[in-house]
């Protein structure tokens, strides 16, 4: 059994130890910054911080739909007379350059036995789960209007 004046040393090392990492800024252009900084500093230091709006489009770039969560489908279902999409097309206006994305599932992300196991409380009270298909990590290319290629990967499993 620890003494308590040992539990009062411990506690004032990680006191001091955590209040010391809270203050630690870095001094390189485009860093991030404490979050004790100077208010208005983050902004200013972030000179490549950008927000985008993605939309889903069709494989010319036209506009398909705001809606960006996509699970690629394995099989028909009743009534589906089309065939079968295996890609799916994204659009982002990104510093004035419109990029698309053209993603396919990923299929080498996870393998096909994989077994998630998940306890609840005890030994006793596990729960194994197979992933069966993995449908929502996508791979692919992406390209601008200057047919500048490159490599994309995108997660759609909670949304884009």
């Amino acid at each position: 059994m620890q003494c308590p004046r040992v539990k009062r040393v411990l506690f004032l090392l990680h006191s001091v130890l955590f209040l010391a990492a809270s203050h630690v800024e870095f001094s390189l252009p485009g860093s991030l910054l404490s979050p004790y900084a100077e208010p208005g500093r983050f902004l200013q230091s972030q000179s490549d911080v950008s927000v985008v709006h993605p939309v889903k489009v069709f494989r010319d770039g036209q506009f398909l739909s705001h809606s960006l969560a996509h699970r690629f489908e394995h099989g028909r279902h009743k009534r589906d007379l089309g065939p079968l999409e295996g890609r799916v097309y994204y659009k982002v206006n990104y510093k004035g350059r419109d990029l698309v994305f053209n993603l396919t599932v990923n299929n080498y992300l996870v393998s096909n036995d994989y077994i998630l196991e998940r306890r609840n409380g005890s030994v006793n009270r596990t729960e194994h789960h197979t992933t069966g298909e993995n449908a929502c990590h996508l791979i692919g290319t992406v390209t601008d209007s200057t047919n500048a290629r490159g490599t994309a990967a995108i997660s759609t499993c909670e949304s884009l």
